[in-house]
């Protein structure tokens, strides 16, 4: 496709209006600067916790003051207090009238990203009130598109192969979503990673069987990553990036080895860990929406670079300084599945499954240019990767050398505690 077959990025979001969720998350909040400061959009409102003082306080921490400023200098910004566990998310029906009356796109960006959240946690925060959202939209008179951000983890369920971008069956959602309102889990659950995952996949399940009028575009990005550029290079709110904590965990000073389960049919972590920045999924996003894309669009490393896991271990070890890699632990693969992997591996179980996630939708649109374009010029991954492995170090260094500090500790006092037993066997 060319740049040729579409509107201007300008002219088609000149005259939206956009209701934003998660504007203070990693994401969102990169959608949120392009609907500003990179297209002229009508108007944008943004849901926020607690108070606009909160949002503008995270956004100077996550952001800059700069751009939050230039963000706020703008006239096209409202920030709306709202609840997402509430009905109605808790807008006054003052306040929501203006929002049927003038919205054309909605962006639901935010969610409970959490992997250690329990079930009926995530299903409250991902699931019941994506639905919420979706009842409110219906009343939108001028609504054209509506986005639900889910994600390509959704469907850890599936064996290691293709991921396709379509809506993956079980069994009843509404009986699962009873179920689980009921019981607090669901026999389907022990199939996914983790709680969030299946919460996601419950989610898109009721979403396109309660509201098969929607407008309806879910946007699966694989794992999210830092910005290659937008807001600026690195940009990522810290607890946004999963992969920073992988990388964070290879660096600890545990020694010893970190055992992992090989994927199917390699020795090694030959498979995919898939990432791809979070400027790349904004971008694509908002393409997505001026091309009027319905059902399914995956975003993943195929619209990016693929990096194997065996080269994200190497990645690590050429990064660090010299003197940190004989504290790190030595990553080893086993094809036998009986063995006990390492927390990370345990933790982290898609680092070794070997998914491919279909990008045909989104790959379609990576040579349009404009401001919405993902062809960053002079970006080089592995340059790039070695300065964010070197920021995740200097970042949790203080962290690391106080854990060393505690386990040298732990052997004097060990050490001592020996040699006092001793001089008692000797009494």
């Amino acid at each position: 496709m060319s740049s040729e077959d579409l509107p201007s990025a300008p002219n088609f979001y000149s005259p939206k209006t956009v209701f934003l969720t998660g504007g203070t998350g990693g994401l969102g909040g990169c959608l949120l600067h392009k609907l500003l400061h990179s297209l002229p959009t009508q108007k944008v409102y943004a849901l926020v916790r607690e108070s606009p003082a909160t949002a503008i306080s995270k956004w100077r921490r996550t952001m800059s003051p700069e751009i939050t400023d230039r963000m706020l200098a703008t006239d096209r910004l409202v920030l709306m207090v709202g609840d997402m566990t509430k009905p109605q998310f808790g807008i006054d029906d003052g306040t929501f009238a203006e929002l049927v009356e003038k919205v054309q796109i909605v962006i639901h960006a935010a969610a409970n990203i959490s992997f250690k959240a329990p079930l009926q946690k995530v299903v409250a925060d991902n699931c019941i009130s994506s639905l919420e959202l979706a009842r409110l939209a219906t009343s939108f008179k001028k609504l054209e598109s509506y986005v639900q951000v889910s994600s390509a983890y959704a469907n850890t369920f599936l064996p290691d192969g293709l991921v396709s971008e379509k809506i993956y069956e079980l069994g009843d959602p509404e009986a699962e979503l009873l179920e689980i309102q009921a019981t607090g889990t669901t026999k389907y659950l022990k199939d996914f990673a983790w709680p969030y995952a299946y919460s996601k996949h419950l989610m898109e399940r009721l979403l396109v069987k309660r509201y098969p009028e929607l407008p309806l575009t879910i946007v699966r990005p694989t794992s999210i990553g830092p910005a290659i550029k937008e807001p600026f290079a690195f940009y990522g709110p810290e607890g946004s990036i999963p992969i920073d904590t992988v990388y964070s965990r290879m660096m600890w000073p545990v020694g010893g080895l970190d055992v992992y389960h090989a994927a199917q049919g390699s020795t090694s972590g030959s498979n995919i860990l898939d990432e791809v920045p979070v400027d790349v999924v904004a971008n694509l996003t908002l393409l997505h929406l001026m091309l009027g894309t319905r059902d399914v669009a995956q975003v993943g490393s195929l619209c990016y670079t693929p990096r194997a896991f065996d080269k994200v271990i190497a990645d690590v070890r050429r990064s660090l300084p010299p003197s940190w890699l004989p504290k790190i632990p030595t990553a080893v693969f086993t094809t036998d599945r009986s063995k006990k992997q390492g927390q990370l591996a345990q933790f982290y179980r898609i680092a070794t499954t070997d998914w491919t996630f279909d990008n045909g939708k989104s790959r379609a649109l990576l040579g349009l240019e404009g401001v919405l374009s993902v062809k960053f010029e002079g970006h080089d991954v592995d340059d790039f990767t070695e300065k964010r492995i070197q920021r995740i170090f200097e970042r949790t260094k203080p962290m690391m050398e106080a854990m060393e500090k505690k386990a040298g500790e732990k052997r004097v006092d060990r050490d001592v505690e020996g040699r006092v037993k001793a001089a008692r066997a000797r009494l």
